[in-house]
């Protein structure tokens, strides 16, 4: 799978499928769906879900770094070549994780320099509240240059978000962001061909089959084609 044939102008020109580009779940019916890790150690375990419609990520997830066994970077190391997903990677400095965030940066920056001679690779990136430090170390370790750069669920600053469109990045966007009028606009500023759809299930609380899966992804998409005017 190619992420960028995925984007949402192509899809609203019927030239794909359609595709959850960030999610947590191993199950799809009649669309493509990319699941990203928590952590490493969990990649080989969801390796065994791939197939033509389900792709899975190396992660390691920021919320995960500050309980999580020094082995875990040598995992994510030792399974980084074969992984052409990676994520969900990034920081968070929200109030729950804060005081976690010097581990957070010390895990995201040496997650990045092992990226920097990658090439090919789709990266899914978690930035709450962060997102000026999490563009500063990607930019230093320069792996957008050869890579997929895809900003999950974006929630920074308006400069912020200019800054990330002027650097190339994509973006997933969901449901959840139109719960906002700030998700709403920046849904309305990210280019077509920058952006794609995500779900990011599973939701607390809320169970969903494979059909309430898809019917979530088709209903978003409409509401997609009325805020871009497709």
């Amino acid at each position: 799978m190619n992420i960028l044939d995925y984007t949402f102008d192509k899809y609203c020109n019927g030239e794909c499928d359609i595709l959850d580009a960030h999610c947590h779940i191993k199950q799809a019916q009649n669309f493509k769906l990319i699941c990203f890790g928590l952590l490493p150690s969990g990649f080989p375990i969801d390796k065994d879900f791939e197939n033509e419609d389900i792709k899975v990520g190396l992660g390691f997830h920021p919320w995960a770094c500050a309980n999580a066994e020094d082995i875990e970077l040598d995992i994510f190391k030792q399974f980084l070549d074969e992984a052409k997903f990676v994520g969900e990677i990034g920081l968070d400095f929200g109030d729950k994780y804060i005081e976690h965030k010097d581990k957070q940066i010390e895990v995201f920056t040496k997650i990045c320099e092992m990226l920097k001679n990658s090439k090919g690779k789709t990266i899914s990136i978690h930035a709450v509240k962060s997102a000026t430090e999490v563009m500063d170390i990607i930019e230093k370790s320069r792996i957008a240059k050869d890579n997929t750069i895809i900003m999950h669920w974006f929630s920074g600053s308006s400069d912020e978000l200019k800054r990330a469109i002027d650097s190339g990045y994509y973006f997933s966007v969901g449901p959840k962001m139109l719960a906002t009028n700030k998700g709403h606009e920046y849904i309305r500023q990210i280019p077509e061909d920058r952006m794609f759809m995500e779900t990011d299930l599973p939701w607390d609380g809320q169970e969903f089959s494979a059909e309430d899966h898809y019917n979530l992804l088709n209903d978003f998409a409409m509401q997609l084609r009325e805020i871009k005017s497709y």
